[in-house]
């Protein structure tokens, strides 16, 4: 789709589970830089979570600057806490607090996901401006899949009010 449509930038939004006490249900996240917590190759002497590109071993791959601080901007005013940090993905749904506690220690991430990492390196790859916002579907202190199904409408709500105000924002 990069090849195709060549966007200017791409923004990946949508809920997330909190990693940190002080991040609730309707808090909003804008990266910084994102990471694929679920990448292990510590057998073989590899750093978790670390990429390989042709050219380079990384593991937070950047988010756009510029991007994330007028994504940040646009969240000011939607009712929520915005904080700006590293966001976690993974290929499993994390509920489990002490996995959310294992994620955010190894990685200083504030929230976990399932495609914003995924995302990120596509577009690191292809040296397109990314950034990934998410809002707080379910807390990290009650750690429960409930949370998710109970806050989830709200949590992507205030998603899509932000990304509606970026788009109108010149």
């Amino acid at each position: 789709m990069i090849d195709l449509y060549k966007p200017d930038v791409i923004i990946n939004s949508g809920i997330a589970g909190s990693l940190s006490k002080i991040i609730t249900v309707g808090d909003i996240i804008v990266s910084t830089d994102c990471i694929e917590h679920d990448i292990n190759c510590t057998a073989i002497g590899e750093p978790k979570g670390q990429i390989t590109f042709p050219e380079e071993k990384i593991i937070g791959i950047p988010a756009d600057k510029a991007v994330c601080d007028k994504l940040a901007q646009c969240c000011e005013g939607l009712g929520a806490q915005v904080m700006r940090g590293r966001i976690a993905t993974g290929d499993v749904f994390v509920s489990n607090k002490s996995e959310r506690q294992t994620i955010a220690f190894e990685f200083g991430a504030l929230c976990c996901e399932m495609e914003g990492g995924a995302v990120g390196h596509v577009c690191y790859m292809n040296k397109v401006p990314f950034a990934i916002l998410r809002s707080i579907s379910d807390d990290f202190k009650f750690s429960r899949g409930e949370n998710y199904e109970e806050f989830k409408e709200l949590a992507a709500d205030r998603a899509i009010k932000a990304i509606k105000k970026f788009i109108q924002t010149d």
